[in-house]
């Protein structure tokens, strides 16, 4: 196929959700939501609680609660970002962040688990 050949090709006949497409219900992705909601602001609370004391109280600043808070730090992270990014796979039903935020989410994917280990 000739490069002309690729710009003259007829897509109008072609649905844009084809049978190959994993489309999920809406139903699904409330619950999924409805699920992802107060895991999400729970551990939001809890991890800056345990960085907050663990920050605030010198005699807490053991090696042990010192490793905890970084995985608390970690953990954060994890929360403020990947849940948002599943949560816009399953409604737009497609990746609508670009080509940033590809690079951005699989960077602070590895950067989390790498700081979690």
């Amino acid at each position: 196929m000739d490069d002309d050949d690729y710009y003259q090709l007829d897509t109008s006949n072609i649905t844009f959700i084809n049978t190959l497409w994993l489309v999920r219900e809406p139903d699904f992705i409330i619950e999924k939501v409805a699920l992802f909601l107060p895991l999400v602001v729970l551990g939001i609370a809890g991890n800056t609680q345990v960085i907050y004391i663990i920050t605030k109280n010198v005699h807490l600043q053991t090696p042990t609660n010192l490793l905890i808070a970084n995985m608390a730090v970690a953990d954060l992270l994890s929360l403020l970002f990947h849940p948002w990014v599943f949560i816009t796979y399953d409604v737009f039903q497609n990746y609508q962040l670009g080509l940033i935020g590809c690079y951005g989410e699989g960077a602070l994917e590895c950067i989390t688990i790498l700081l979690i280990n």
